[in-house]
This record gives C-alpha cells, sequence and structure tokens, in this order.
C-alpha cells in the first residue's frame, strides 16, 4: 500500500491552493499600480485642460478681445470659460 502512494504523480490539493494564492496575490501586487495610474492620467489632462483655459483667458484679455473682462470661474466642481 505504501508503495502505491510513492509513486502516484501529480500535486495534491493543498498545492494546488496554495500555488491558486501565490499567483492571486502576485496579481493583486499588479493591480494596485495600475488603478493609480488612472487617476494619475485623467488628474494631468484635467491640469492640462485647466492650464490651457488660463491661457486663453489670459491672452484674451492681455489683448482686450471684443472689450471684455476675462477670466474663469470655479462652480460645483467644473469649469466655466
Amino acid at each position: 500500500m505504501i508503495k502505491n502512494i510513492k509513486n502516484r504523480s501529480g500535486f495534491t490539493l493543498i498545492e494546488l491552493f496554495i500555488g491558486f494564492a501565490l499567483i492571486l496575490i502576485v496579481a493583486g501586487f499588479a493591480v494596485f499600480p495600475l488603478l493609480g495610474y488612472k487617476n494619475t492620467e485623467e488628474f494631468n489632462t484635467q491640469e492640462k485642460i485647466l492650464v490651457a483655459m488660463i491661457r486663453d483667458a489670459q491672452g484674451k484679455s492681455i489683448y482686450r478681445v471684443e472689450n471684455y473682462r476675462w477670466g474663469i470661474r470655479f462652480t460645483n466642481n467644473k469649469l466655466d470659460a
């Protein structure tokens, strides 16, 4: 009976669970930096839009386009040019 058990090849259920758990842990460490990257890119995009709006208002103000006062107003987390 002992010889039959020793001659079997393959993985036990516990070994499979441990392997699967290790794969999940490594995948988890890979996902979190990607989520931060997405937020950073979204912030950078919004920053570029804001800078462009400020420069546009600055240029229109300097050259007195249509003789108006130009500026940017922030209301309810939205930009109004």
